[in-house]
C-alpha cells in the first residue's frame, strides 16, 4: 500500500513538471516561495512551530494578487499556478520537521492560501501531506483534504486511517478528521446511487469506530441519528453515551450533552430497542 501511496505521488509530481520544462526546479522553488514570503515573517516567538498569526487584509484575495500575476517576470500566471501546485506536492515527502522556522512558516501560509482561494486542486497534496510521518501542521492539512476531496471510498478510508491512528497522529488531529467529516456527512446531498453507497458506507466506519475517544462526539451522535433508524431511542445509543462521557478528555459541552442523552433514555420509561447495525464496509 505504502509503495503504491508513493508511485500515485510521483506519477502526481511528474505530471506537474510538464508545464514547467520552461524553467528549472529552483527558479520554480523560487517563484512559490517568493510569493509565500510576500506576506509571511517571522513569528513575534520566533518558534517554527508556531506560525505568526496572519490577519485577513494580508491574506491575497486573489491568484493574481497571490503569485504576482501582474509582474512581467517570464513566468505566465498559469505557470505560476502549477509551481504552486508542485511545492504543495512536495510536502508529501519532504522531512517538514527539520525545515527552517522561515520554511515551516511559509508551509502554514501556503495551507491558509489554499483555504482562503478554495483551491480544490490542493485535496491530493493536502492527504499525502497528512500521511507523510514528517508532516507538518497536520491539523490544518486534514481540515483541507476532508474539505475538497469527493466524498468515496478513498476519503472514508483517510479519515479512518487518521482517526484509529493514535500513534501516528495526536488527540486533536484525531477529533479533527472525526468532527470535520461527520459534518461534512451531515451537509452532504447525494444525488446519486453512488453517492449515497459513499455515504452510508462512511456511516458505518463511524459507527464501528464509535467506542474510540475521538468520535466520542456531538455531532457523530447526531450523524447516527440522522442517517440510522431506530438509533435516536436505542440501547446503542445508551452505550455510545454512556462510553463518550467516560473518556478523560471529554470535553464539558460534549459531557453535558451525552449527560443530557443518558437522562432522557434512562427516564422514558420505555424498553430500548437493540439494533443490530451493520458495520462493514465496502
Amino acid at each position: 500500500m505504502k509503495r503504491f501511496f508513493f508511485s500515485v505521488l510521483i506519477s502526481f509530481q511528474a505530471s506537474l513538471c510538464g508545464p514547467l520544462l520552461a524553467h528549472t526546479l529552483a527558479e520554480t522553488n523560487a517563484v512559490v516561495r517568493g510569493a509565500l514570503g510576500n506576506f509571511v515573517s517571522y513569528s513575534a516567538r520566533g518558534i517554527g512551530d508556531l506560525p505568526r498569526r496572519v490577519s485577513p487584509s494580508e491574506i491575497p484575495d486573489n491568484w493574481s494578487n497571490f503569485l504576482g500575476g501582474h509582474l512581467n517576470d517570464g513566468w505566465t500566471l498559469d505557470e505560476k499556478k502549477v509551481a504552486f501546485d508542485w511545492y504543495l506536492a512536495t510536502l508529501g515527502t519532504n522531512d517538514c520537521v527539520a525545515m527552517s522556522d522561515w520554511d515551516r512558516n511559509l508551509v502554514h501560509a501556503a495551507l491558509v492560501q489554499c483555504k482562503s482561494l478554495h483551491h480544490t486542486n490542493c485535496a491530493s497534496a493536502m492527504k499525502a501531506l497528512v500521511l507523510n510521518p514528517r508532516g507538518i501542521y497536520k491539523q490544518r492539512a486534514i481540515e483541507l483534504a476532508i474539505e475538497f476531496c469527493d466524498l468515496d471510498a478513498g476519503l472514508t478510508s483517510f479519515a479512518e486511517t487518521v482517526m484509529t491512528n493514535s500513534q501516528a497522529y495526536t488527540l486533536m488531529e484525531r477529533s479533527t478528521a472525526s468532527c470535520h467529516y461527520a459534518d461534512r456527512l451531515m451537509t452532504f446531498s447525494a444525488t446519486n446511487a453512488v453517492q449515497v453507497t459513499a455515504r452510508d458506507n462512511a456511516v458505518r466506519m463511524f459507527y464501528r469506530n464509535r467506542m474510540g475517544e475521538p468520535v466520542a462526539t456531538e455531532i457523530v451522535d447526531r450523524l447516527f441519528e440522522k442517517y440510522i433508524g431506530g438509533y435516536e431511542t436505542s440501547s446503542n445509543r445508551l452505550t455510545f453515551a454512556v462510553n463518550a462521557i467516560a473518556f478523560p478528555d471529554c470535553d464539558l459541552d460534549d459531557k453535558s450533552y451525552f449527560t443530557s442523552v443518558t437522562n432522557q433514555l434512562l427516564s422514558s420509561g420505555q424498553p430500548l430497542v437493540q439494533l443490530n447495525i451493520g458495520e462493514g464496509g465496502e
